[in-house]
């Protein structure tokens, strides 16, 4: 999978189909919009939810 790098060394923005693909809901079964970013390993997907202040991973397949 190859992810765009950003301006920032350790951020890279996902294209959308990807978003697309690994978006799930926090624990408390949220359906808000969240941020979604890579960590510097490259192998998770870091998800923000804004309502519940929640912040969780999800590896990538």
């Amino acid at each position: 999978m190859k992810l765009l790098k950003s301006k920032k060394k350790t951020t890279y923005k996902i294209p959308n189909e990807i978003i697309n693909e690994y978006k799930f809901q926090c624990e408390v079964d949220c359906k808000f919009l969240a941020d979604y970013s890579t960590d510097y390993k490259q192998n998770y997907i870091n998800y923000t939810c804004w309502y519940h202040k929640r912040y969780l991973r999800k590896k990538l397949k």
